[in-house]
């Protein structure tokens, strides 16, 4: 029953699943053995939390008060968006154990909008292609290479016009 956001979402809204029902789901995958060898998620939010606000939004929705299409859907968020109740280190070792006391603005308006956010996902360190904490991701040796291979071919190309 894996479902991508705007399929959990539709599920929801058309009552045939809870919100509770597929934050349950979004524990199981994200304690799953596969996503953990990914290296995909930086750090996951706590368990009791999501399901509280998925019972919340459960209620809200019981009493046609859902905030929006968002309200109770489970969402990942980028390591570099500030979020008050989860560590942001922008993927970092620099900013390990960083937590700060608020949320970025796009993260605020998920909140608002009845979202849960489940985790921050892994990025290259400050999106700089540093790559600290690597995802275990059998394209990213061809992404790699690419990076590379277009990195050489503006060296080439500069040198050429400038001889």
């Amino acid at each position: 029953m894996n479902k991508i956001v705007l399929d959990a979402a539709r599920a929801v809204h058309s009552r045939k699943a809870t919100c509770l029902e597929v934050v349950e789901e979004c524990i199981e995958v994200l304690n799953s053995e596969k996503l953990k060898w990914s290296n995909a998620f930086i750090c996951t939010a706590e368990e009791k939390g999501m399901r509280k606000a998925a019972e919340a939004s459960d209620y809200r929705r019981e009493k046609e008060k859902h905030r929006s299409l968002l309200d109770g859907i489970p969402i990942a968020v980028k390591d570099n968006f500030c979020t008050a109740n989860l560590p942001t280190t922008a993927a970092s070792k620099t900013l390990r154990g960083f937590e700060p006391g608020y949320n970025a603005t796009s993260v605020a308006k998920l909140l608002e909008a009845g979202a849960i956010i489940c985790g921050k996902t892994n990025m290259d360190e400050f999106g700089k292609y540093a790559y600290v904490y690597i995802t275990n991701n059998p394209c990213l040796c061809i992404y790699i290479y690419m990076i590379y291979i277009h990195i050489i071919y503006i060296y080439i190309y500069t040198y050429i016009i400038l001889l």
